[in-house]
């Protein structure tokens, strides 16, 4: 994989590129780093795919801002666009995880015409969050952290104090079944080390939540029109995985799917790589070669 650079939205973004073929973009969430997509990034490259595995917006010192409007999804969301013309790719397979999940239905809603196909982990759709909360109200315990998010400086403080034990307290709780994460969680430390990072991480949680930046209502209702697969752990304990049961067919115009993983935690692309990889293989070569006026076709939640 070769280091990338580019100069967008007043930033410099930093990306790994790799392999030949059809292009798909791995994009990683809170707290993570691009590396935790090493099992996939193989795994793509060697089956004849082109893999983009961009650094996040926020997660490095060129991208790094302690203003909230940087971290506006909307604005996220056009760093893969950005990223897809650089390389003059018209269209790519999207796969995303945590906040790199939400960036990608984002993404997915405004972009359509550039996506092939649609692979999020950890993150249902947005459709099945309202009634899956309120029918399954220990997903607000489960979400609070993002409220401690949203106290600038003191949340700073309490991320980095003892050398980032709460970080080391969100993988394991998240994913209690992953034994071998030390290496995971250092590189993480790493990240967030650097100069305003922590806080530009941390600000995508405080765009959400704050009105004039958060997506629209009517952006993040817009029914996709790609194939998207929805992978879920059972063992979560960031997402329930019982909001997956919740979402609405009325929003996919093509094939969707929800798959759970039995063992998995929040953190699955680690945890049980092979699993996703075998997952995400299948998805996007299902649907490499699709062409704009095929008909399409809904099929339920498996």
């Amino acid at each position: 994989m070769e280091m990338i650079k580019l100069k967008h939205d007043g930033l410099e973004l930093s990306a790994w590129i790799g392999g030949e073929g059809p292009l798909v973009v791995l994009m990683h969430g809170f707290p993570d780093t691009y590396e935790s997509w090493s099992s996939q990034w193989q795994a793509l490259v060697s089956a004849g795919y082109r893999c983009l595995v961009p650094v996040m917006r926020g997660y490095d010192a060129g991208s790094a801002k302690k203003e909230i409007e940087f971290y506006a999804m909307e604005r996220i969301a056009g760093d893969v666009v950005a990223w897809m013309d650089y390389l003059k790719e018209e269209r790519a397979h999207i796969v995303g995880h945590d906040w790199g999940a939400v960036c990608a239905y984002v993404a997915a809603s405004l972009f359509p015409q550039r996506i092939d196909s649609l692979t999020t982990l950890a993150i249902a759709h947005v459709s099945g969050m309202k009634v899956g909360i309120r029918r399954h109200p220990v997903q607000i315990i489960n979400s609070s952290y993002m409220l401690l998010f949203q106290l600038r400086g003191v949340s700073e403080w309490i991320v980095r104090r003892r050398n980032f034990a709460f970080i080391e307290f969100l993988w394991r709780r998240w994913s209690p079944n992953l034994t071998a994460s030390a290496q995971s969680i250092e590189r993480v430390k790493t990240a967030l080390q650097q100069p305003g990072v922590l806080t530009a991480t941390l600000n995508y949680y405080r765009a959400f939540f704050a009105k004039q930046h958060k997506p629209s209502a009517e952006l993040m209702a817009r029914p996709l029109q790609m194939p998207t697969l929805m992978i879920a752990g059972e063992s979560d304990a960031c997402m329930d995985v019982r909001l997956y049961d919740y979402i609405e067919a009325s929003s996919f115009l093509d094939e969707y799917k929800v798959v759970r993983l039995p063992e998995a935690g929040h953190f699955m692309q680690v945890e049980a790589s092979q699993a996703i990889n075998r997952l995400i293989l299948a998805w996007i070569a299902k649907h490499s070669s699709r062409q704009n006026t095929e008909s399409v076709t809904t099929q339920g939640v498996v």
